[in-house]
């Protein structure tokens, strides 16, 4: 297994913006045309990205609906990649509930490009579940003066 700290990246990404948190987290599903039962190790492939925005944060409306409801949202999406590392295919395994995050998540995953995984030495297909949470952070301590300790 692939040492997540050697690739310099943290379990569990997770970007703070402004009051909101955006949490991505990637792991194997699914390696090679043939299926799982030959699969090798579980690799990151988050750290095999090269291009893309990592971030995907919701546009005004929805962005202002979820801190609205002041609980976060959260999306599973399958990201299958051909042996070149391009996203052949984006399905939602859990929408977040707003249809036009999970297009902009779909939009944005499409994008991305990965090195390809190669298995001795051979580019090989993968599939990936991504994990998106979104939605207000949980304050810690107090929030307003009156309630501090002297």
């Amino acid at each position: 297994m692939v040492a997540l700290a050697a690739l310099g990246v943290r379990e569990g990404h997770i970007a703070r913006a402004g009051r909101s948190l955006l949490c991505v987290s990637l792991s194997i599903a699914c390696v090679g045309a043939m299926g799982c039962a030959s699969a090798p190790q579980p690799v990151v492939v988050e750290a095999r990205r090269v291009t893309g925005q990592a971030q995907v944060k919701p546009d005004p409306p929805e962005a202002f609906a979820i801190a609205m409801s002041r609980k976060r949202v959260v999306a599973v999406i399958k990201l299958c990649l051909d042996e070149r590392g391009t996203p052949k295919k984006v399905k939602f395994l859990q929408s977040t509930g707003y249809d036009q995050y999970d297009f902009k998540i779909a939009t944005v995953m499409s994008t991305w490009r990965y090195s390809p995984l190669t298995v001795d030495g051979v580019p090989t297909p993968v599939c990936t579940s991504v994990t998106i949470i979104y939605g207000p952070r949980k304050r810690r301590g107090p929030t307003t003066p009156m309630q501090r300790s002297p």
